[in-house]
């Protein structure tokens, strides 16, 4: 699969290496395709970015996340960047480099919202999964983790989870 030089601009803005992009094996979605992909579509879409989310022998499993140039706004103003196929649940972003890592109590595990940031903490040398949002990694609203962690050894391991700064804007207020 190819990568438009708008797309693979947006990963190198990102400080992320040819390496570290040939490993998440992102690719460019034809026009055509994104409304197959994702299950709705909307004319403002140019073009999208697919990152392909890996099983635990680290092979492409079947769920992707979609960047969209450029990003759409919903019915109520918010920006969609990203999506994913209508209806589907979160999974757990795991690069292929990292999946010896998964069941290592000794070595700590960041969880990292984004995919790009994901793959930049990997291609830093941490033990990085990655969310598609912040509260992604978990079913439905409960407080129940998503079924990706059962592959993933939390118990008695440092764990880090590491928003996207778009978390504590400007407009956001503390309580005192």
């Amino acid at each position: 699969m190819s990568l438009d030089l708008n797309h693979r601009a947006d990963l190198k803005n990102s400080g992320l290496s040819d390496e570290t992009i040939a490993m998440m094996q992102v690719y460019s979605v034809p026009p055509t395709q994104i409304e197959k992909l994702l299950g709705w579509s909307d004319g403002a879409i140019i073009s999208a970015m697919a990152f392909p989310y890996f099983d635990t022998e680290g092979k492409p499993n079947g769920f992707l996340r979609i960047k969209l140039f450029p990003e759409i706004k919903d019915s109520d103003g918010h920006k969609i960047k990203y999506a994913q196929k209508k209806g589907s649940a979160p999974r757990l972003y795991v690069l292929p480099a990292v999946l010896e890592l998964l069941n290592s109590a000794h070595v700590p595990l960041y969880i990292v919202e984004g995919e790009k940031k994901t793959a930049k903490a990997v291609e830093s040398g941490l033990c990085a999964i990655g969310i598609g949002g912040l509260w992604s990694w978990t079913t439905g609203g409960s407080r129940e983790l998503i079924a990706d962690f059962e592959c993933v050894n939390v118990w008695r391991r440092q764990v880090f989870i590491v928003p996207d700064s778009d978390v504590w804007g400007d407009d956001k207020k503390c309580d005192q």
